[in-house]
């Protein structure tokens, strides 16, 4: 064929080849071509599922070739968190004694049993809930909840579903010798409760406790071969010393430590995965966030460690301020490198999801917790809780623009030159005690009227709903019309109130609240998202969610434990 060809000339199967190298704005743009280019979009499922993924900020998490059951799918969830559709209720009871550990990720809702027969609180076994069966469940029931057990008093957990079906979990085991306990992490395939058959060492000692001088919290997050573990020490009684903050690098696959470091104490809390091996680890004493390369988990012995590339720093607090802690999440993890025997050695017990939230689009939350002399003398310390909202991938882009990876010396960027691309979120709505309340794009709070709100940072979907609210056609989306919006009225009281609204500036409160803490003006406008609100009142203690469930939490008062859970399937 001569190379003058139009290219609607073509055969549409090779015109389709072309479209699926596309992103979704040059799709939009073809589609407007003309007649001919627009029916090969709108008759390949290939092409639609791809333009829906991209818009949606989702990846496809299904190896079958099932298209239109995906895009169906991706188009019925799409719309039910747009219109906050939470008509599909199941209440779910929680028969144990819960726990302080928890955790939610694909579909699966994890909290510790700490046993009702016991005095103390320490966490005996794990109860694992597949969310996923409410889409077919009775408006209330029981579970199940499956039983997870270890020979160890359990500390904490990870999970790492996505790529591996697997869930690490931390605990101290005494040994026979009654004055030394050892730190053990057990890796187990989630959907069997068996050793992980791609870890070649699914019990390992991380290291061990000689006194009760000191009460252990871990954090863990898993990445392709990479586990990630940061151990932090809090003491029981000040006149007592404390240990170091340590971070270990292992390579689970062969059961292997690769790096070890450590830091002050009361240094860290957290780190998340902007890479697979890259992490960002926030800093509270000195008020910043540390970004590190990690040595390649391949090495027998790690030549390079641990190294320090960029440092972010915060705005400069007012006097009489000062950070207590800073912790974090970003749901969910990059993937990394795929085990090379995987599909040999491990069976499908679980069923993956059709489509997932792209890590690299996924919000990175950093709750500061900052510590205000008050000049009430009944309140010597006021405690205030803010958190800073960005896109990984952002992160990523500061990352690759400032970072040194040669030199020794790393750049320091002040919060001018970086901060443009975050949001602080400083009021009261999504103020809470669990950390899984963002997955994707979206995250979960409660209206001081017990509203339940989603907060959606999906650009694509801020540039909808402007449309929308300018009761524009629409005609440069390649989609379906999304819900109705506008003002809509609250049956229990006369005031009218937005269930839609694009926020793109600082309310008051959060004027109030960020001028009292930091030492410099945050005149940029924080990174736009869209709010949706229910329009029915809830009594919840608590919100939790994931990319397919908001889950509502009910608490006895008196044993701080929940009992009961409100899991909406969207």
């Amino acid at each position: 064929m001569a190379t003058s060809s139009r290219l609607n000339e073509l055969p549409a199967e090779l015109i389709e080849r072309i479209f699926s190298h596309l992103d979704f704005k040059d799709l939009i743009v073809v589609g407007r071509v003309n007649h001919y280019l627009r029916d090969v979009y709108t008759s390949s499922m290939e092409l639609q599922y791809r333009f829906a993924l991209d818009v949606s900020g989702m990846v496809d998490g299904e190896p079958v070739n099932n298209m239109r059951s995906k895009l169906v799918e991706l188009r019925r969830r799409e719309a039910a968190w747009h219109a906050l559709d939470l008509s599909r209720k199941v209440t779910v009871h929680v028969p144990h004694r819960t726990s302080h550990i928890y955790d939610l990720s694909a579909g699966i809702y994890l909290l510790g049993d700490c046993y009702a027969y016991t005095v103390t609180r320490e966490t005996r076994s794990l109860r694992v809930f597949d969310l996923r069966m409410c889409a077919t469940a009775p408006a209330t029931c029981t579970g199940p909840w499956r039983e997870l057990t270890i020979d160890a008093d359990i500390v904490d957990i990870a999970f790492s579903l996505y790529e591996f079906d697997l869930i690490a979990i931390v605990g101290i085991k005494q040994e026979q010798n009654e004055e030394r306990r050892s730190i053990v992490i057990y890796l187990r395939e989630l959907s069997s409760g068996k050793p992980h058959p791609l870890a070649h060492r699914p019990e390992m000692v991380v290291g061990g406790i000689t006194n009760n001088r000191s009460k252990m919290s871990i954090m863990m997050e898993i990445v392709g071969p990479r586990l990630l573990l940061l151990m932090t020490w809090r003491p029981v009684s000040r006149r007592l010393g404390n240990r170091d903050d340590t971070l270990l690098l292992i390579n689970w696959w062969e059961g292997r430590l690769i790096m070890e470091t450590n830091a002050p104490p009361g240094t860290w809390n957290g780190f998340i995965f902007l890479t697979p091996d890259i992490i960002l680890l926030p800093d509270h004493v000195g008020v910043c966030l540390s970004v590190i390369t990690l040595p390649d988990a391949a090495q027998k012995v790690s030549m390079t460690g641990f190294n320090h590339v960029l440092t972010l720093n915060l705005p400069l607090l007012r006097p009489g301020r000062t950070v207590s802690m800073m912790s974090c999440r970003a749901e969910p993890n990059p993937f990394g490198a795929p085990h090379p025997e995987r599909s040999r050695r491990t069976a499908p017990h679980r069923a993956r999801e059709f489509f997932m939230p792209d890590p690299a689009k996924a919000l990175v939350l950093i709750e500061v917790h900052v510590h205000e002399l008050s000049a009430d003398r009944l309140w010597a310390v006021v405690r205030r809780n803010i958190t800073l909202v960005v896109h990984r991938e952002s992160l990523v882009k500061v990352v690759q623009e400032h970072a040194n990876f040669r030199e020794i010396d790393f750049p320091v960027l002040s919060w001018a030159e970086w901060g443009a691309c975050v949001r602080w979120v400083a009021d009261d709505t999504h103020w809470s005690n669990w950390i899984t309340v963002a997955a994707g794009q979206r995250y979960v709070g409660m209206t001081e009227d017990g509203r339940i709100l989603i907060k959606d940072f999906n650009p694509h979907n801020v540039k909808r709903e402007r449309a929308l609210s300018a009761e524009e056609a629409c005609s440069t989306i390649i989609s379906d019309d999304g819900p109705n919006r506008g003002d809509m009225a609250d049956d229990a009281n006369t005031e009218s109130w937005r269930r839609v609204r694009i926020v793109d500036s600082l309310s008051t409160e959060e004027h109030t609240v960020l001028r009292g803490l930091f030492d410099v003006d945050l005149k940029t406008p924080p990174i736009p998202c869209v709010e949706y609100v229910s329009d029915q009142i809830y009594d919840y203690h608590g919100l939790v969610m994931d990319e397919g469930h908001i889950i509502g939490l009910r608490y006895d008062l008196n044993s701080n434990a929940i009992v009961e859970l409100d899991v909406f399937t969207l």
